[in-house]
C-alpha cells in the first residue's frame, strides 16, 4: 500500500509540473529571449505591387511607430502630417494593444469597441518588422 501511494504521489507531482510548464508556454519568455520587447519600430518603407508608395503614407503620417513593452503591451503612435494634422490634431495619438511572439512572428491585437479587433502579423528580421497584406508591404525599422 505504501509503495502504491508513493508511486501515485510521484505521478501526481510529475503531472503538476508538466501542466505548470505547459501553462507558461510563450508567456514564460523573458525579455532577453524576446526579439521585440523594449524596442520601438518606426515606419521606414511602404510598397504596393512592388512599387514605392511611401509618398502616399507620408501625406497622412508624419510618424507612425510601434513600441513593444513588458507584459505583452504594444503601443502604436501616430503623428499626423500637414493637412491630416489640421483635421485630426497635431498631438501624437496612441493606441494600446497586446502582442504575442512565436518564433519570427509577432502578432499585435488592438481591441476596437463595437468593431472587430484589429490584428496585425509582423515578421521579425534583425532590426526590422514587416507587415505584409495582400500586395502591400510596410517595413518598420528599429528606432
Amino acid at each position: 500500500m505504501k509503495k502504491c501511494a508513493k508511486i501515485l504521489s510521484v505521478l501526481l507531482m510529475a503531472s503538476v509540473l508538466v501542466l505548470g510548464l505547459a501553462a507558461c508556454g510563450e508567456q514564460g519568455k523573458t525579455s532577453s529571449e524576446s526579439k521585440v520587447n523594449g524596442k520601438t519600430y518606426v515606419l521606414d518603407s511602404y510598397t504596393v505591387d512592388g512599387e514605392d508608395a511611401m509618398e502616399t503614407l507620408s501625406a497622412m503620417y508624419k510618424e507612425q511607430s510601434f513600441a513593444f513593452k513588458d507584459g505583452g503591451v504594444c503601443v502604436q503612435t501616430i503623428v499626423w502630417a500637414d493637412a491630416m494634422a489640421e483635421v485630426m490634431g497635431s498631438d501624437p495619438v496612441e493606441q494600446s494593444g497586446t502582442y504575442e511572439e512565436k518564433e519570427n512572428t509577432v502578432t499585435v491585437t488592438f481591441k476596437m469597441e463595437g468593431e472587430e479587433d484589429t490584428v496585425m502579423e509582423f515578421t521579425v528580421d534583425s532590426d526590422t518588422i514587416k507587415l505584409i497584406e495582400d500586395e502591400s508591404i510596410m517595413v518598420y525599422k528599429q528606432k
